[in-house]
């Protein structure tokens, strides 16, 4: 763990002198559908009317029948301070997950079975987080949210600003107007800002990983691509391998690699859209296979030997 020290020691040296500011507040807004968190009643009888419209449109059928049994019903652990000396506490780099989307906020919807993004997301993470919590001496794990609750860009964002993180995950699903488009996709923090180099190179890995252990397709060439915003609506994607790497982006990317201040991405695991990324990944061996090439691509990029 020699090497994670000092990669830590130099996460928080870069952290202190950064200058880059971020975006002013009304990205926050434009950057994502993301609500505010609404009281308890009122957002559990929204999600539910949410459930049951999209069921109505799918001809009635029950919205999470299509959606392995076993993947459901699991509740996050809470970030809570693990069991270890202050020093031990002090040295261990911090990784921050977020389930995209949540709550009232179904993200993608599976235009053919109903399945909604946010479960998926929350799904993996909860294969995800045993396997990490297990490494509670070399890994200080935070969850952004819990499950069912739906925080705002900047608040999941803070998490990891404020926890100082080494790296922040996003987990997401990818959604297109027609079902061509599949594959992996990955969002590191643009050229020009800090923290660009370590999210590169926990981009790089995960792609790698994700393609060898899952099978599913990359997207372009390696599946790394930048998003940058122009003005209220429109945003550019473009391929890593085919930007120049000395560019500064002209725009905002995602909020939560805009806000977090941190090495960070956002994880399109796959299409919802996609029959075929469907038929290979939505189910518990699916869900199994993408939670254990995350785990596998974390324990690379800071150093573990995976248990």
């Amino acid at each position: 763990m020699q090497n994670n020290k000092m990669n830590r020691n130099q996460y928080a040296s870069s952290k202190a002198v950064a200058q880059a500011q971020p975006p002013p507040d009304l990205w926050a807004g434009v950057l994502s559908t993301r609500r505010e968190p609404s009281a308890g009643k009122w957002s559990q009888i929204l999600f539910v009317i949410t459930r049951l419209l999209v069921s109505l449109m799918l001809g009635g059928d029950n919205v999470l029948a299509q959606t392995p049994e076993s993947a459901m019903a699991p509740a996050v652990g809470e970030a809570l301070p693990l069991q270890a000396t202050e020093q031990a506490v002090a040295e261990r780099p911090v990784l921050v997950l977020d389930a995209g989307h949540g709550g009232i906020d179904p993200g993608a919807i599976d235009p053919v079975n109903g399945v909604f993004e946010a479960d998926v997301n929350q799904w993996i993470l909860n294969r995800l987080e045993p396997m990490l919590r297990a490494h509670e001496d070399e890994l200080e794990l935070v969850i952004a949210h819990q499950a069912g609750e739906n925080p705002s860009i900047n608040q999941r964002a803070a998490v990891a600003d404020s926890r100082d993180a080494d790296l922040f995950l996003s987990l997401h699903l990818n959604a297109a107007a027609g079902p061509e488009a599949r594959g992996f996709q990955v969002f590191p923090v643009l050229p020009g800002r800090a923290h660009h180099a370590e999210s590169m190179r926990a981009a790089e890995i995960m792609a790698r990983t994700v393609a060898a252990e899952t099978g599913l397709p990359m997207m372009g060439d390696s599946g790394i691509y930048y998003a940058i915003y122009r003005g209220l609506q429109y945003r550019d994607f473009y391929e890593a391998s085919q930007y120049d790497p000395a560019a500064v982006a002209d725009g905002p990317s995602f909020g939560v690699l805009e806000y977090s201040n941190t090495p960070a991405l956002l994880v399109e695991q796959w299409f919802i859209t996609s029959p075929e990324d469907m038929a290979a990944m939505n189910s518990a061996e699916g869900y199994d296979s993408m939670a254990k090439a995350l785990y596998h691509s974390v324990c690379e990029y800071f150093g573990i030997q995976p248990r």
